[in-house]
């Protein structure tokens, strides 16, 4: 295999998807990938090619280039939402390395999200989710719900009403960041979510709960047309929103910002104590292509990526792996 040449295709992933900064989420990801492939060469005497593809038509893609016979991919990375359609269109092999990849190692999330119809396929590879973010300076009680976050708004001092231009404020139209709403009282796919007849709604619970989504959101004044995720980010930085929901790579950047907010984070708080909420996680994984010549090695290669390297993942990419030992020695990161 020394000189074997092996093709990892990077779906235009957008995790963070959901947020316009396309070209930071792109050029992080390429960047982990290459550098993974380039140590694993110095290692393993093994060439791997990497190469970043459209989102549009991905696993169309994939299969053309099976079909064609012509720079067909050993490996490709996609979000798992794309798992069933890659199993039944027979693009993918299955892991059967569960001494490495068990909820013992991962997180019961990371396992589900490469599982369908009961067998593990993909490879974990990293995750993302919404978390409440807040700036420390100018709150001193950690809110346990939303209501808390009302009650803030209307007993805070006049010092420092003055230093915000908004209490809360996120960037409402993506969906990483506003699912939580939601999220607990709609239930897809069962619990790998590879079971298209389990279709539930509380449909109590959703109306309630888009009531209470919408009340809020005119409390705190929240433009639809005037919110987007650099917005919301640059004015948390400078310290004129005291609360905001982020997504693991939004927290990295603040971090890489160093002194200029004093914030921490917390789990997705519920509405209030009637309404709960459960915040989107989104997976992106590793797969083998079911058509390449080297399966085996491939295998190896999705293991040192996902697995081996996984130390490296949130350093490099800004989203975290699923890998249950990693230690991050950051109190935000726990929550996450």
């Amino acid at each position: 295999m020394s000189n074997e040449l092996e093709k990892v295709y990077q779906e235009n992933l957008t995790l963070n998807s959901l947020s316009e900064n396309l070209n930071a989420v792109q050029d992080s990801m390429t960047e982990y990938l290459q550098d993974c492939a380039a140590e694993y060469e110095a290692e393993n005497g093994v060439k791997i090619e990497c190469t970043l593809m459209s989102r549009e038509k991905f696993l169309e893609n994939v299969n053309d280039a099976n079909m064609s016979g012509e720079n067909v991919p050993d490996l490709y990375v996609m979000d798992s939402t794309r798992l069933e359609k890659a199993c039944m269109a027979g693009l993918i092999t299955e892991n059967n390395n569960d001494e490495l990849y068990n909820d013992k190692t991962f997180s019961k999330t990371a396992v589900r999200a490469v599982t369908y119809k009961d067998k593990m396929y993909a490879y974990p590879m990293n995750f993302d989710t919404a978390v409440l973010a807040y700036n420390a300076d100018v709150v001193s009680e950690v809110p346990t719900t939303f209501d808390d976050i009302i009650d803030y708004s209307n007993n805070m001092s006049d010092s420092i009403n003055g230093k915000l231009d908004n209490v809360l404020m996120w960037d409402v139209k993506e969906l990483m960041f506003s699912y939580g709403f939601v999220g607990e009282y709609m239930k897809y796919g069962g619990e790998n979510g590879d079971d298209a007849t389990v279709k539930e709604f509380v449909n109590e619970g959703v109306n309630k709960a888009m009531a209470y989504y919408k009340n809020l959101n005119q409390i705190f004044y929240i433009d639809l047309n005037n919110t987007d995720y650099e917005t919301v980010l640059q004015k948390f930085a400078e310290g004129k929103i005291a609360f905001t929901i982020l997504d693991t790579e939004g927290v990295r950047r603040l971090r890489d910002m160093g002194d200029k907010v004093n914030f921490l984070t917390m789990k997705y708080p519920d509405m209030n104590d009637n309404l709960k909420t459960k915040a989107m996680a989104v997976t992106n994984v590793m797969a083998v292509n079911a058509f390449s010549g080297n399966r085996k090695e491939a295998g190896k290669i999705a293991e040192y990526f996902t697995y081996t390297k996984a130390d490296e993942m949130y350093e490099k990419t800004g989203y975290l792996s699923g890998r249950k030992d990693i230690k991050y020695g950051d109190v935000m990161m726990d929550v996450f």
